[in-house]
């Protein structure tokens, strides 16, 4: 089993700078929150329904 059969690629931030805890958690929400919708997306136009 490799790394990316757990984290997606794209879901790596080699390069987040942050002043604080609480912004490194905003902004790795924030792209969650991204990479998620983008999933969705692409289900959604395969047919498949993610509830």
């Amino acid at each position: 089993m490799t790394i990316t059969y757990l984290v997606a690629p794209e879901a790596i931030l080699p390069a987040l700078k942050v002043n604080s805890e609480k912004q490194a958690l905003q902004e790795l929400a924030a792209r969650a929150h991204q990479q998620a919708g983008a999933a969705v997306a692409r289900r959604s136009v395969n047919g498949v329904r993610m509830v």
